[in-house]
C-alpha cells in the first residue's frame, strides 16, 4: 500500500513540474504576443447614457402585481356574474314566422337523419341499382366500335 501511495505522490510531483515547464513557455509566447497587442484598449465595452443607469439590478415589484392580479380576478368574476344576470333576461327577437320556420327545419332534419339511420349499406346499394334499372336506355354508355 505505501509503494502504491509513494508512486502517486512522485505522478503527481512530475505532473506538477510539467505543468510549471508548461506555463513558463505560454508566458514567454504571450509576451511576444502582447507586444503586438499592446496599443489596444483592455476595459469593458461602454455604451452611451447605459453605464449609470445600469449599476445594479432593477428588483422585481412582486407585491404590486400579486395584488393588481387579485382585483382582476374579481373584477372578471363580478362581470361573469352580471353576464349570468344579461343571459337570464335575454330577449327573443325572431318573428313567429321565423321560430316556426327554424322548428320545421330541425324536424325535417331529424326526419332525414332518422332515415338514413334506419337504412343499411346493403339496403341503400339495392336501392340505387332499382333506380339505376328504372333509368331508360338513353343514360347507357354507348359502344364505341360497332364492329363487334
Amino acid at each position: 500500500m505505501s509503494r502504491q501511495v509513494a508512486a502517486l505522490l512522485r505522478l503527481r510531483q512530475v505532473a506538477s513540474s510539467a505543468s510549471i515547464t508548461n506555463q513558463k513557455k505560454t508566458q514567454t509566447q504571450s509576451s511576444v504576443k502582447m507586444s503586438e497587442y499592446s496599443a489596444s484598449q483592455k476595459s469593458t465595452l461602454k455604451l452611451k447614457g447605459i453605464g449609470i443607469v445600469s449599476a445594479g439590478k432593477k428588483k422585481k415589484k412582486k407585491d404590486k402585481e400579486s395584488k393588481h392580479r387579485l382585483e382582476q380576478v374579481v373584477s372578471s368574476q363580478k362581470e361573469k356574474e352580471e353576464e349570468e344576470v344579461n343571459k337570464k333576461t335575454y330577449v327573443d327577437k325572431r318573428t313567429p314566422a321565423q321560430i316556426a320556420f327554424d322548428k320545421m327545419q330541425e324536424k325535417r332534419q331529424m326526419e332525414r337523419i332518422l332515415n338514413k339511420a334506419s337504412k343499411t349499406h346493403k339496403l341503400r346499394v339495392e336501392d340505387f341499382n332499382r333506380h339505376l334499372d328504372n333509368l331508360t336506355e338513353h343514360y347507357d354508355i354507348p359502344k364505341v366500335s360497332w364492329t363487334k
